[in-house]
C-alpha cells in the first residue's frame, strides 16, 4: 500500500518530495520501478522483484537475481530509436541505465541487447566489477555493436557464463538524445565516446597512462618538501575560513537520509553530478543545473561535506570532533555507494570539475580519519580518476592547457598526489606533476589555451577574462604552494603568469573589464581578483631571490578594497600601492587597445577571421551580436571606476549602440541571436567570425597608439554591413574615423558616440555650447558645422563629419539572458549613416575626461576650426592622423602600396605604424602587422549554392592550433635612415639619399618599434 500511494503521488507531482521540499524530476520516459511493471519478463531461472533497499530514482529499484548461466530479463516496449542526421551528428540516440551490485562480479559481464521482433540488432557488454551504483550513456550508433534499427521492442540484460548472482536496476531510459560531445567512458564500459580528447572526459585514458619516469627511493629532501607542501595546503584550505555550527551540520546530513540495510549497505537521497539532468532535456525539462540545485546535486553534498571538514579542525571539543567524523564519513560512505569511485563516469563528467571543487580539500582535511576508518586509499583514488590526475604520468608534447584545467583540476590533482601513502609514489607523482604544470604556463600555438604571448588568456577560442579568473586561482595557488621546494614551477612559467596578471590589470579599470571582453556575459560586473595579485607577490619573485614580489605587491594594493591581511602585512613590510597604469598597449590576440591615463582607460575592440565578434548561448548574450563592431569604451567613472559607474546598465540597454561601435539598427527582437547546435565538437552556441584579418592596434613608446579593423559582419545576419574604422590614442584625445560604410538593409546603420544611463532624468549635457537638461529630449544636430557634446560623464566629443543624432528618453529592450523586456532612461548619441549607406564615412574626436581650462580651450579652436590634429588621408585604403601636439603620427594602411603620407612613403602589406619625430634627426617608428597569419590566402569559409556562408562552430576550424606566421613587411620612408641599434627583427634593406627602405619581421601582431637616425648622423640611439 505505502508503494502504491507513493508511486500515485510521483505521477501526480512528477517528483518525490524530500525533506528539504524540493521534487524529484519525473517523467513517463523513465523506468523508476516504484511497483511491478507488467512490461517486465524473465526467465524461468530468475525473479523480478521492486526492493526499497537500494534506489537511484524516487524510492525503489529492481531487484534481479538469477541461478542460471543463461539467465535474463527483459524490458517490452518500444524504443524510441531516432538515427543521426549525419555522420557527425551533435546529439546522438542514447540508452541511459543504473545498475547496482553488492559486491564486484569479476567473472563476468552484464550484457545488454536490443531486440526486434525476436531478432537482436545491437548490443554492448558492461563491466561488473564494482560495488555500489554505476551508471552510464551508451549512445546505439557510436558505442555499440551491431546496428540499431527504428522500432526495436524489448531490451534484454543477462549475465552470460556467471551461474548465480544479484543486481540492482533503476532509472533507465530506453532511448534520449544526448549531447554526442558528453558521453564519458569508464571502467565498465571503456568503448563509450573513444574518439574524444576533450579534457573532461578523457578520465580512463588518463588513469592508463603509465609513468614516463621509473619509480625511485626519493631523497630525504624531497621527502620533506613534499611534507612542506601538504602543510602548505592544509594551511591554505583553511585560512580565514569559517564552519558552519554542529546543529546546522548534523541537519544537513540527516536530510539525506543515509541508513544501513540489514546487510550492511546504505540507502539514502540519490546524489548525481548536476549534468546528468542533461538526458532529461528531450523531454522538455528545464536546465540541469536546475533540475540537481538542490539535495541530490554533489555540488551541495561536497559543500557539505567541506564545512564538516574544517569544522572538525576548528573544533576543540571531544565529543563534538567525534560526532563530526561520523557524520563525514557517513556522508563519504554515501558518496561512494551512490557512485563517486574511482573507474566510474555515472554517465557524464563533463564540466564535473565545478561540481567537484570541495570535494578534494574536503578529504584532504580528514585524511587522518579517513584512514582510521580504512577509507583513504579508496577515496585517494576517487580523487586521482576524478581530477584525471593520471594525465600528468607522461611528459606533455603540446605547450600550453585549458583554462578549466588550471580553474578546477591543477589543486585538486596536487591534492590526490598529497593524499598517496607511499613516499616513492608521491614523489614521483611529484616530479610528475610538475612537469606537466610547466608546460601548461607556456605559451601556447593558435587560438589553443591557455596563456599568449601578449598577455591575454584563451578559452573558447579567445581571449576570455571571465575565464582567465578562474585559471588564475589555480595557476596562482600552484606557484605559491610549490615556491622553494624541488618541486617548484620555472623562473619562465612564473614570469608567463606574472605578465599575465599584469596585463589583466591594464584592460581592467579599476578591476572591472570592458563590456568588449565580457564573451557571453554582458552584464558590466565582470572583474579581476585582487587576491590573485596579494597571493602571487608571497609566492616570492620568479627569480627567488626575493620572498615578496614587488610589482604583484604594489599593483595589489592599488587594486584591494578593504583592509585585508595580506595588504596589511605588505605594508607593515613597506609595500605602496602602485600608481594607476599609464600608457597605450598592444593585445591583438584579443583584437585590442588599451590607451590609459591618470585613472582612466579607453579600450578599442575588434573582431577578424581568427576570432569571434561575440559568444552567444541560448540563454546568455541573446543580443551582444555588435560587441566588437570596433568598439571604444571609456572607463573613467564610478566610485570605484566600473561599467556601471561609466554609463552602462543592463536593464535597458540598447544592444544595437554599443559606443564605437558601426551597425545596422534593427528592433532589438531581430538582434536576438539564433543559437545552433552545429557539429558534434560544439555545443548550442554562437561564435561568428568574419572573413577580414586585418584588426587590432599599435603602440609606440608604450604611450601613443593606433587600432584600425576592416568590419564586415558576418554574412548569417547582415553580410552587407561593412566599413573601415580606425582609432587614433594621443594622451588624452581620441580621433575615430569611418570609411567606405555600407549596408544593404534599409534600416538606417549608425556608429554610436555614446549610451549613458541617466540615474537622474535632469542630468546635465553639453551641446553646442548650451547645456542642456531636458527629459525626454531628441535632436538631430545640424550637419554643416561642427558639433560638440558631452556624454555626461566629463567626455566631450567633436564630430566633424556626419549628422549626429542626440537623445535622451526611456529605453525599452530586452534582458540578455531571459529575454524579457527591460526599460531604463538613458541618453545616447550617434552618427547617423541613414538607409543603405555606401561609402559612408565620419570623423570625430574625444577629449577624455578633460579640466576646464582645456575643455574651454578646444571647443573655442574647434569653432574656429582648429584641431589638435590633421588628417592626412581618410579614404578605403588608410586613415593617417598626425597629432599636433606630440608631433606623432598613425597610420591604419588597409591595402598594401603607396602611403605618400608624412613620413611613410609605401608599404608592401596591410599594416598599422605610427611615428614620432625625437629632434631633427631622429626618428621613433613602430611597425605592425596585426593579421595573426594562422593561415594564409582567402578566409577558410564554405559556401553554399547560393554563396552565402556555411555556419560552423570555431572549434571546427582545421587551423585553429596553427602558430602564428612570419611576415616580412617593408615600408618604404621619405629620407636617408639608419638603425640606430642592431635589432633581430628589422634591416635597412635599400638606401639612399631620398629614400629608405627597412624590412621588419612581424608575429604575433606584436608592434615592432626602431629609433632611426638621419643620414649619416651616428649619434646613438636605442630600440626601445
Amino acid at each position: 500500500m505505502k508503494r502504491a500511494v507513493l508511486f500515485f503521488l510521483s505521477l501526480l507531482l512528477l517528483g518525490v518530495t524530500y525533506s528539504q521540499g524540493f521534487k524529484e524530476y519525473n517523467h513517463s520516459a523513465i523506468f523508476s520501478f516504484e511497483e511491478p511493471d507488467s512490461r517486465t519478463s524473465h526467465d524461468a531461472h530468475s525473479t523480478l522483484s521492486i526492493t526499497c533497499d537500494h534506489y537511484k530514482h524516487l524510492s525503489s529499484s529492481l531487484k534481479w537475481s538469477w541461478s542460471d548461466v543463461d539467465s535474463y530479463w527483459s524490458i517490452h516496449d518500444e524504443v524510441a530509436y531516432t538515427a543521426p542526421l549525419t555522420d557527425s551528428a551533435p546529439r546522438l540516440c542514447t540508452f541511459v541505465f543504473w545498475i547496482y551490485s553488492k559486491e564486484p562480479i569479476t567473472n563476468g559481464h552484464l550484457k545488454v541487447e536490443f531486440l526486434k521482433k525476436g531478432k537482436v540488432t545491437s548490443h554492448f557488454e558492461y563491466g561488473l566489477d564494482f560495488s555500489g551504483w554505476r551508471g552510464a550513456w551508451v549512445a546505439f550508433d557510436r558505442d555499440m555493436e551491431g546496428q540499431p534499427e527504428e522500432g526495436m521492442d524489448e531490451v534484454r540484460f543477462s549475465v552470460p557464463g556467471v551461474n548465480s548472482g544479484t543486481l540492482f536496476f533503476d532509472h533507465v531510459i530506453l532511448a534520449s538524445m544526448q549531447d554526442a560531445r558528453h558521453h564519458t567512458a569508464d571502467f565498465q564500459a571503456p568503448f563509450i565516446n573513444v574518439g574524444t580528447r576533450n579534457h573532461w572526459l578523457i578520465l580512463n585514458d588518463s588513469w592508463n597512462k603509465v609513468f614516463d619516469e621509473p619509480l625511485k627511493l626519493p631523497s630525504e629532501k624531497e621527502v620533506n618538501d613534499a611534507l612542506q607542501i601538504a602543510n602548505r595546503l592544509k594551511a591554505y584550505f583553511l585560512d580565514g575560513v569559517y564552519s558552519k555550527p554542529l546543529p546546522t551540520l548534523r541537519e544537513e546530513v540527516e536530510a539525506y537520509g543515509i541508513t544501513e540495510n540489514d546487510d550492511g549497505t546504505l540507502r539514502g537521497v540519490p546524489i548525481f553530478f548536476e549534468r546528468f539532468g542533461e538526458t532529461y532535456e528531450m523531454f522538455g525539462a528545464g536546465r540541469y543545473h536546475q533540475i540537481y540545485n538542490n539535495l541530490m546535486g554533489v555540488e551541495k553534498f561536497n559543500t557539505t561535506l567541506l564545512h564538516i571538514a574544517i569544522a572538525h579542525h576548528q573544533s576543540e571539543i571531544p565529543y563534538e570532533k567525534s560526532e563530526l567524523e561520523s557524520l563525514f564519513m557517513k556522508m563519504i560512505r554515501h558518496m561512494l555507494d551512490q557512485g563517486f569511485q574511482a573507474g566510474s563516469a555515472m554517465g557524464t563528467l563533463h564540466h564535473s570539475g565545478y561540481s567537484m571543487e570541495s570535494y578534494y580539500p574536503a578529504l584532504f582535511l580528514m585524511l587522518e580519519p579517513l584512514e582510521r576508518h580504512g577509507l583513504r586509499a579508496v577515496v585517494q583514488q576517487a580523487a586521482e580518476w576524478f581530477a584525471g590526475t593520471g594525465e600528468v604520468r607522461e611528459k606533455p608534447l603540446t605547450p600550453g592547457m585549458d583554462v578549466d584545467t588550471f580553474n578546477t583540476n591543477l589543486i585538486a590533482r596536487l591534492t590526490s598526489i598529497l593524499m598517496i601513502e607511499s613516499e616513492p609514489e608521491k614523489v614521483r607523482y611529484l616530479h610528475a606533476f610538475r612537469q606537466w604544470l610547466d608546460n601548461g604556463y607556456q605559451y601556447a600555438d593558435g587560438t589553443r589555451g591557455t596563456f599568449k604571448i601578449d598577455g591575454t588568456m584563451f578559452h573558447h577560442r579567445h581571449h576570455y577574462p571571465a575565464y582567465a579568473i578562474g585559471g588564475f586561482q589555480g595557476a596562482v595557488e600552484a606557484i605559491y604552494l610549490l615556491r622553494g621546494t624541488t618541486f617548484k614551477i620555472s623562473e619562465r612559467s612564473h614570469r608567463i603568469l606574472k605578465d599575465a596578471l599584469l596585463s589583466m590589470r591594464v584592460y581592467c579599470n579599476l578591476r572591472t573589464w570592458p563590456l568588449s571582453l565580457s564573451g557571453r556575459h554582458p552584464d558590466g560586473r565582470g572583474q579581476l581578483i585582487p587576491e590573485h595579485y596579494g597571493l602571487l607577490a608571497f609566492a616570492g619573485s620568479p627569480d627567488g631571490l626575493h620572498d615578496v614580489d614587488t610589482d604583484m605587491a604594489a599593483a595589489y594594493l592599488r587594486l584591494v578594497d578593504s583592509v585585508t591581511t595580506r595588504s596589511r602585512e605588505l605594508i607593515e613590510m613597506g609595500f605602496s600601492p602602485e600608481k594607476s597604469p599609464s600608457g597605450n598597449w598592444t593585445f591583438n590576440y584579443s583584437n585590442l587597445s588599451i590607451h590609459r591615463r591618470d585613472d582612466w582607460m579607453v579600450s578599442a575592440m575588434g573582431h577578424s577571421r581568427y576570432l569571434w565578434s561575440s559568444e552567444g548561448y541560448r540563454g546568455e548574450n541573446l543580443f551582444g551580436r555588435y560587441m566588437t563592431h570596433g568598439s571604444m569604451q571609456i572607463l573613467a567613472t564610478g566610485n570605484p571606476i566600473s561599467n556601471e559607474g561609466s554609463g552602462f546598465r543592463q536593464e535597458g540597454w540598447d544592444w544595437n549602440h554599443f559606443p564605437g561601435t558601426t551597425a545596422t539598427v534593427l528592433p532589438i527582437e531581430r538582434l536576438k541571436a539564433d543559437v545552433k547546435n552545429l557539429d558534434d565538437v560544439s555545443g548550442f552556441e554562437e561564435m561568428l567570425l568574419s572573413d577580414e584579418s586585418f584588426s587590432g592596434g599599435i603602440s609606440l613608446g608604450g604611450e601613443q597608439g593606433a587600432f584600425g579593423m576592416k568590419l564586415h559582419e558576418n554574412d548569417k545576419y547582415n553580410g552587407s554591413l561593412r566599413a573601415r574604422k580606425s582609432f587614433f590614442f594621443f594622451d588624452n584625445r581620441v580621433i575615430a574615423l569611418g570609411s567606405q560604410i555600407e549596408s544593404a538593409l534599409p534600416e538606417e546603420t549608425h556608429t554610436t558616440l555614446f549610451q549613458t544611463y541617466l540615474e537622474e532624468v535632469d542630468k546635465p549635457f553639453f551641446l553646442n555650447g548650451q547645456t542642456d537638461t531636458r527629459f525626454p529630449y531628441l535632436e538631430t544636430l545640424p550637419n554643416n558645422k561642427v558639433n560638440v557634446l558631452s556624454d555626461g560623464l566629463n567626455n566631450l566629443f567633436f564630430v566633424n563629419q556626419g549628422e549626429v543624432m542626440f537623445k535622451k528618453g526611456e529605453q525599452h529592450s530586452f534582458h540578455e539572458e531571459s529575454g524579457l523586456p527591460t526599460r531604463n532612461n538613458f541618453a545616447l548619441a550617434s552618427i547617423n549613416h541613414g538607409s543603405r549607406p555606401s561609402n559612408g564615412t565620419y570623423e570625430y574626436m574625444i577629449l577624455v575626461q578633460p579640466d576646464v581650462a582645456e575643455k574651454e580651450r578646444t571647443y573655442a579652436n574647434a569653432l574656429a576650426g582648429k584641431f589638435p590634429y590633421d588628417v592626412l588621408r581618410h579614404d578605403s585604403l588608410a586613415h593617417v592622423v598626425k597629432d599636433l601636439v606630440t608631433y606623432t603620427t598613425g597610420y591604419v594602411l588597409f591595402e598594401a602600396g603607396k602611403v605618400s603620407s608624412d613620413v611613410i612613403l609605401h608599404v608592401s602589406h596591410p599594416i598599422l605604424a605610427m611615428t614620432q619625430k625625437m629632434n631633427g634627426n631622429q626618428l621613433l617608428l613602430a611597425v605592425c602587422d596585426p593579421d595573426l597569419r594562422l593561415y594564409e590566402g582567402p578566409a577558410d569559409e564554405l559556401y553554399d549554392e547560393n554563396g552565402k556562408t556555411v555556419e560552423r562552430s570555431v572549434y571546427s576550424r582545421e587551423r585553429i592550433n596553427n602558430p602564428s606566421g612570419i611576415s616580412f613587411v617593408k615600408v618604404t620612408l621619405a629620407g636617408h635612415w639608419k638603425i640606430g641599434a642592431v635589432t633581430p627583427y628589422a634591416k635597412v634593406v635599400t638606401s639612399a639619399p631620398g629614400q629608405t627602405s627597412i624590412e621588419f619581421e612581424c608575429q604575433h601582431g606584436m608592434p615592432r618599434e626602431v629609433l632611426l637616425l638621419r643620414g649619416d648622423n651616428q649619434s646613438k640611439g636605442k630600440t626601445r
